[in-house]
Order: C-alpha cells, then structure tokens, then sequence
C-alpha cells in the first residue's frame, strides 16, 4: 500500500469539476489562487478582481491521499 502510494504521487495529478454543490464552485489554477485570496481580503471588485467577484471562499486543496 505504501509503494502504491509513493508510486502515485511521482505522477501529475489534476482536479476536474465532479463535485454537486447547490452553490457552485469554480477550481481555480494554482496561479490565480494568490490573486483570488487577495481580491477576497480586500474586498477590492475592480480590474484584475473583476473575474472573482463572485466568490465568497476560496479553498486551496492538495492532492488526495489515503
């Protein structure tokens, strides 16, 4: 089980959208995730903020694991 595990973390996983939640969600690239927390704390809507004016949260997540 632990191989199996090293073994598939030595390879590049993605996410893909397979979750239903009633509000939504969007998955974001890894480089828009600073810029989205950014535009989220300080509430700033305008310019670069305007394609995540419609979040309220954003979660980074990591690869699953066991």
């Amino acid at each position: 089980m632990t191989a199996a595990f090293v073994a598939a973390n030595r390879q590049s996983h993605g996410w893909e959208r397979k979750f239903s939640i009633p509000q939504g969600y969007r998955l974001l690239p890894e480089s828009e995730l600073a810029r989205a927390q950014t535009c989220l704390s300080t509430h700033n809507h305008a310019g670069q903020c305007a394609p995540y004016q419609q979040l309220r949260y954003v979660r980074p997540s990591g690869e699953p694991g066991i």
